[in-house]
């Protein structure tokens, strides 16, 4: 039992063309095993990086409509309001931009969780989103417990990618 690489349409052992896009199996040997040991850690990461992912996105937008901070990018204040509304600012769309790329890497885990040849590309998600995740610490007052649950998911994530990347290099593609 596998799933076609092309279209990742699920195989039966015996099947020499893909049913759904055609590609010829035994040419390309582009089945994929479903052993793919991550696959459980990537597909429940991925959906949890897609909740979380809205969550963020919405809340930032809210906090950049509904807050003081864009009206306070044109007032004339002291440098230390001025330092301080640019750090909100910056550490908000931060907070945007790390919810967008999580939506994306939860989408793509999901999506690819049984295919350890896409392991490689989720193991950079997995890697730019804890890096985000620690410069975020930067722009946030550091609660420690809050700190620790945000790189739960990113390192789960990368567990599974790894797990799955270790067995796509026994694949011939």
């Amino acid at each position: 039992m596998g799933f076609c690489s092309n279209c990742g349409k699920e195989l039966s052992s015996n099947e020499v063309v893909c049913s759904s896009c055609g590609n010829n199996l035994n040419l390309n040997r582009r089945i994929i095993n479903t052993n793919a040991p991550g696959k459980k850690l990537l597909k429940v990461t991925g959906i949890l990086f897609i909740i979380f992912g809205v969550i963020g996105i919405i809340l930032g937008l809210i906090t950049l409509v509904f807050s003081d901070l864009l009206s306070d990018m044109g007032r004339e204040q002291s440098l230390e309001r001025a330092t301080a509304t640019a750090m909100l600012f910056f550490g908000v769309l931060l907070g945007i931009a790390s919810s967008i790329l999580q939506l994306y890497a939860g989408w793509f885990g999901y999506k690819n969780c049984n295919k350890p040849d896409k392991a490689q590309k989720c193991l950079i998600f997995a890697i730019v989103l804890i890096i985000i995740r620690f410069a975020s610490l930067f722009f946030d007052d550091v609660i420690v417990v809050a700190a620790i649950i945000g790189f739960i998911l990113p390192v789960l994530y990368l567990i599974g990618a790894w797990q799955n990347n270790a067995v796509s290099k026994n694949y011939k593609y």
